[in-house]
């Protein structure tokens, strides 16, 4: 009787164990059911971090603000949205088209049917309310300068309030209301690829009523904004976030896929980093030793030594081919400046297009400078060059930069360099006073074209700070502005830039490009990036099943 229950007993248990595996495996989808697996599809949601939030959503006071120029971007529809070389196309953006005169100095842009996300009719007045807004010299704009090429535009600008009609004044301005879908622009000078600078952020519309209506608080939070781009402001949580939804009135809707966009406000460097390898971000600005197959972007910032002209010493070619051939690219860039730079080949970033061959070696060429040198001191007729005075910003980092230089410039060449590390005032009075050899600066260009750097150079230019002239040169640019087709144009620009650097040349060396590292998930596609404003495109992202 015993050994029957004790029999019973082991039955009952072995029973309810299968009982329990099967429930087990049948809970946990380990049973064949022969369907295939279910997989939900990916959110179609992008999440970034910024390490700052944006001063304003104002389009026309925004100042200097990446952030606020990436959101700008993504939630106003301009008169061109740039493509992913970079280009400003007819249909881009607002205007379906556009004519212009011969000369380039007259442009008549017809826009399509769209809309603001209020429903309201976006027209020509829309454009030329906010360009004149920025112009305004009462508003003391900080990019208003950015509409200089307008007829009369810096005139206006310039003009004090106290003492100037300024409405009367703004009524000169070269910028019509033809009709509520035609604005016609006439120029200072020839500029043919002024469609591609209204893509900045400054040339973004701003709906007239509503910039009106809330005065200088336009712009401050999402109650205040209007959108006309791909996307809307849904959230802005100062210090936090701010969140973006398609826009659902917007003219090219059916192209937008991103349902929504996160933007964190995360003020540490490598935070996100660790937030982007636990899947919380989907894309990451890094330092360049963070992550070994990360991507870089060159943005549109140059830096170089400019040599003065007016020092007997360095009007001397050889001289300046001398010092230009003792700097270490490779080792200043990688080294000295280390986290956000390139060593530069050429002037012009290779990510404005023109061509990538070398003009200048990444390591110093100290033969080379020797050779160059000696030259120098024979056609100057001394045997040494003296003291050679190198002026520099007053930043921790400029001091290291005027440092490096200084060691390479007296191991190379076996001269005495004197650095002078000032404010800009103090710079900028030393070089008028022309008492300097070399000057460390840099260049950051506006707007996404060639011409943004080389228009520097031209004779008599307000920032060519070496007074180097050269006539075949401003021949070039003046063509170049002219020039409406791309290839001929690139032609034009690239031969303006290696004549920089060819007999009777040299009036600056670079030395670096500023550069940006990032990561982004693998299922993230449609990315791209400007090495200018607007910076990063959102429109085309979407997020991938593979």
């Amino acid at each position: 009787m015993g050994n029957k229950l004790f029999r019973f007993g082991l039955a009952l248990v072995a029973i309810l164990f299968i009982a329990v595996v099967v429930l087990y495996m049948w809970n946990t989808n380990e049973v064949d059911t022969g369907e295939p697996e279910v997989i939900e599809p990916r959110a179609q949601e992008l999440r970034l971090a910024i390490p700052n939030d944006p001063s304003s959503l104002d389009p026309q006071f925004t100042g200097e603000n990446m952030e606020a120029f990436i959101i700008l971007n993504a939630t106003l529809e301009g008169l061109v949205r740039l493509d992913e070389k970079g280009q400003a196309l007819p249909g881009s953006g607002l205007a379906e088209f556009w004519d212009v005169n011969e000369e380039a100095t007259e442009f008549t842009f017809y826009l399509r049917e769209a809309y603001w996300d209020d429903g309201s009719p976006i027209t020509a007045l829309d454009f030329a309310h906010a360009w004149l807004r920025a112009i305004d010299p009462r508003n003391s704009v900080p990019y208003a300068y950015q509409f200089d090429v307008i007829k009369n535009a810096a005139y206006v600008n310039g003009l004090d309030p106290r003492k100037e009609d300024i409405d009367t004044a703004l009524s000169a301005v070269g910028i019509t209301v033809v009709d509520e879908r035609t604005l016609k622009v006439e120029l200072e000078r020839p500029t043919a690829h002024f469609p591609l600078m209204t893509a900045l952020p400054v040339y973004l519309p701003a709906q007239k009523e509503q910039t009106e209506r809330w005065g200088n608080l336009y712009g401050s939070d999402v109650a205040k904004l209007s959108s006309s781009g791909p996307y809307t402001v849904a959230q802005w949580e100062k210090g936090r976030q701010v969140v973006l939804v398609r826009n659902e009135d917007y003219w090219d809707a059916t192209n937008v896929t991103l349902e929504k966009i996160e933007l964190a406000v995360v003020k540490d460097s490598y935070y996100p980093l660790q937030l982007f390898e636990t899947g919380e971000l989907d894309l990451v600005s890094i330092p360049k030793d963070v992550v070994e197959d990360s991507d870089y972007l060159l943005r549109g910032t140059t830096f170089y030594l400019s040599f003065n002209l007016g020092d007997p010493r360095f009007k001397n070619e050889n001289i300046r081919r001398a010092f230009s051939a003792a700097i270490d690219r490779e080792r200043f860039a990688n080294e000295i400046v280390y986290s956000t730079a390139m060593p530069a080949t050429r002037y012009v970033p290779l990510s404005f297009g023109l061509e990538d061959n070398e003009l200048f070696s990444t390591t110093a060429d100290v033969k080379e400078a020797e050779k160059y040198l000696k030259a120098g001191l024979k056609e100057l007729g001394v045997d040494d060059i003296g003291e050679v005075i190198l002026l520099g910003g007053e930043s921790e980092a400029s001091k290291r930069y005027t440092a490096a230089l200084k060691e390479m410039f007296e191991e190379a060449l076996d001269v005495e360099i004197t650095v002078i590390n000032g404010d800009l005032s103090t710079r900028i009075d030393v070089v008028r006073q022309g008492e300097y050899g070399m000057v460390l600066s840099g260049w950051s260009a506006d707007y996404n074209d060639p011409l943004a750097f080389l228009e520097v150079w031209v004779s008599n230019g307000p920032f060519n700070d070496s007074n180097w002239h050269n006539e075949k040169y401003d021949e070039l640019i003046a063509k170049a502005r002219r020039e409406s087709n791309p290839e001929k144009r690139k032609a034009l620009l690239n031969e303006a830039e290696e004549l920089i650097f060819s007999k009777n040349g040299y009036p600056f060396t670079p030395i670096y490009w500023q550069a940006e590292y990032y990561t982004y998930q693998e299922y993230v596609e449609g990315l791209i990036f400007y090495p200018v404003s607007p910076v990063l495109e959102l429109k085309w992202v979407y997020i991938s099943e593979d």
